[in-house]
Formats: structure tokens, C-alpha cells, sequence
């Protein structure tokens, strides 16, 4: 016996009623392996036995998803940035699909919690078709200041890199082509047929307004004017974007922060610098050629400008908080970042002349 089976099993005499027996002992995680592995053999063998026929799993999968209008709502996630609409199926479908399909051993854990992110694996196993994949997820545990979240707070993000990470590894191994007939039908779905279309805009946004965005954000969010412009394509970005709530691959302040101006941003962001430029010259009587952008001295160039528009009347908390956002990204070199604070200060200031104008009598 070498080294190591020593000590992997331990041998022992004892006495029970008089008679010596040998008790031996044998290392609890070498045991475990060897069932797991015996199990995975069987379950192997099992699929290969009872192969699944596509078909009939397409058609479960597609029953299950477009089941009522709850359950479709459920099937896709979709979340907007900078005017453009990031859309998939999510962690229920994926539940749907790993269900319907059949002969798969999935798995999902969180692997890490450092400072700033926790961690997750999930792991999804094709028996029949000997195919494994494993996907790692990394979910922030820091909110914008750099804080880490109460326990809680890591929980539930922990809970949601999980269910992310489940989700990607089940659709890393089901094909997309054979995913999709399905997806495409539980958005159709999603919308419904009970009610009329006004009380599918008021129950959207009724519902949007309890999560804490407001009629105006959701508008913006749908690049619509009014609550008529929302029609059927519409209403499934919206039941997409509460998927993307609830399963949390996005949050209410993410959107507000991105979602809202995204379509703003995609065209405004730098209109808006150019404007800001052009102002600030003006008002210090300056007229200089432009001189081609330098690496660095852009930012440098933005954040002064900001600097000098801060001056401009405002509370003192805003302004503070404004301060604070433009040292971190001048600091970090942001000229995306730069570019959208300083469209929001250009508000901020509109907004205080316009509240000046409205007190003159």
C-alpha cells in the first residue's frame, strides 16, 4: 500500500463482546467521488438508453412557455443602453428548455466573494449527446461609491449570478437555432389577448411606476412622446424589461441612469459637449480655432469646462454631488462619462434659470 492510500484508509482492532473485528475507516471524499462517478455512469447510460426525440421537446417547451401571458412574460428579458435594446431569453426559459429537452444535469453554486464581486459557476452536462459546458458569472457587490452591500444585498446578488450563470450554460448547450422558435413565441404570447390595449399601457405602467420609474422615464425608455405612441412592440419591451428587473440583470437605478437617456445619449451626448464648448468660449470672449483632439487633454479640456459650468447657480448638495462624479472621471479619463455629466448638468443649470424666470414677477 503506498503513502497515499495510507492515508486515504485507516485500519483499527476493537473488541465487541469479546471478539476482535478490524474497523476500518476510508476517506469520506474519495467514497463520494466514486458514488458520484457511478451515478454519472448510470444516468449516462439512461440517456443513451431513452434518447430524446427534438420534436416532441420543442413542442413541450413551446406549450409550456406560451401557457398563459404570465409565464410568456417571464421567457425574455430585454434592457436598454444608449438607444439600443439588449435582449435574450432568460433564466425561466432556460428552466422550460433544460426541462423540456431532457437528459441534462445542470448545476449552478456561487464559487467567490471578494471585495467588489461575487461569483458564480454554472455547469450544464448533455449526457446523451457527452457534451459539458461551464459558465462563470461576476455580479458587483459595490454601489456607485465604491461601498460594498449589506449581506443581504450580497445575497441577492449572489442568488442572481447564479441564476445567470445557469441560464447561460443551458443555452451554451441547447442550440439557438432550436431555442428560438420558442423564444419568438413566448414574446408573441407575452402581449396576451384578455383586455384592450389602453388597459395593457395602464397596467404596464402602473406597474413600472410601483418599481419607482415614472411615467416619463418609461416614455423615454421607449423613445415614445405619450402614453399613445405605446403600441404591441412596445408593450413587449416593457415585459421584457420587468423580466430583466426580476431576474436581476439590470436594477431600477441602472435604468434610470442608462436606460432613460440612452436614446438621448446615442445622439445628444456629443452635440450636447460641442454645445457646452461653444458656450464657454462665448461667455469668456474667447474665439480659438478647433485644435485636433489630444489623448488625455480632451478630458483635461471637458473637465475644466464643467468645472467653470458648476459655477452657474445650483443647491449646494447638487453641485457637490456633481463635483464628486467629475473628479472620479476626469481621474479615470471618461470621456463617455464626461460627455453624459455634462448633459446633465446642462439640465441642472436650465432647470435653475427656468425656476428663476418662474419666481420673477
Amino acid at each position: 500500500m503506498t503513502e497515499k492510500d495510507k492515508e486515504q484508509e485507516t485500519k483499527a482492532v476493537a473488541k465487541v463482546n469479546g471478539d476482535e473485528i478490524e474497523v476500518q475507516t476510508v476517506d469520506l471524499g474519495v467514497a463520494l467521488t466514486a458514488a458520484e462517478r457511478a451515478g454519472l455512469d448510470v444516468q449516462v447510460t439512461t440517456a443513451k438508453q431513452y434518447p430524446r426525440s427534438i420534436t416532441d421537446a420543442l413542442r413541450t417547451a413551446e406549450d409550456l412557455a406560451t401557457l398563459d401571458e404570465d409565464t410568456a412574460m417571464g421567457c425574455f428579458y430585454l434592457i436598454p443602453r444608449a438607444g439600443k435594446k439588449i435582449e435574450g431569453p432568460s433564466a425561466r426559459l432556460a428552466e422550460i428548455m433544460a426541462y423540456s429537452w431532457g437528459n441534462l444535469r445542470c448545476d449552478a453554486a456561487v464559487v467567490g466573494d471578494d471585495a467588489t464581486h461575487i461569483t458564480a459557476v454554472g455547469t450544464t452536462f448533455d449526457l446523451e449527446r457527452n457534451v459539458a459546458i461551464r459558465v462563470q458569472v461576476k455580479r458587483r457587490i459595490t454601489n456607485a461609491q465604491g461601498k460594498r452591500f449589506n449581506e443581504d444585498m450580497v445575497t441577492v446578488a449572489g442568488n442572481a449570478a447564479i441564476s445567470i450563470a445557469l441560464r447561460n450554460s443551458v443555452f451554451k448547450v441547447i442550440p439557438a437555432a432550436l431555442t428560438q422558435k420558442v423564444y419568438q413565441a413566448a414574446r408573441k404570447a407575452s402581449v396576451g389577448e384578455a383586455g384592450t390595449l389602453t388597459q395593457k399601457r395602464q397596467n404596464a405602467l402602473a406597474w413600472f411606476a410601483k418599481t419607482g420609474i415614472p411615467e416619463a422615464e418609461v416614455f423615454k425608455m421607449l423613445e415614445v412622446k405619450g402614453v399613445d405612441d405605446i403600441g404591441v412592440d412596445e408593450l413587449i419591451t416593457l415585459r421584457g424589461i420587468s423580466t430583466a428587473l426580476k431576474d436581476g440583470d439590470t436594477t431600477v437605478e441602472s435604468l434610470l441612469a442608462h436606460g432613460s437617456e440612452g436614446a438621448e445619449l446615442g445622439t445628444r451626448t456629443q452635440e450636447a459637449a460641442d454645445a457646452l464648448k461653444k458656450k464657454l468660449a462665448e461667455k469668456n470672449g474667447e474665439k480659438k480655432e478647433e485644435e485636433p483632439a489630444v489623448p488625455g487633454k480632451e478630458a483635461d479640456t471637458l473637465a475644466h469646462e464643467l468645472e467653470l459650468l458648476l459655477k452657474e447657480k445650483m443647491p449646494k448638495d447638487v453641485r457637490a454631488h456633481f463635483k464628486k462624479q467629475l473628479k472620479a472621471l476626469h481621474k479615470a479619463g471618461d470621456m463617455d462619462g464626461l460627455n453624459a455629466l455634462s448633459v446633465k448638468i446642462e439640465r441642472e443649470v436650465e432647470k435653475q434659470k427656468k425656476a428663476a424666470r418662474t419666481d420673477t414677477p
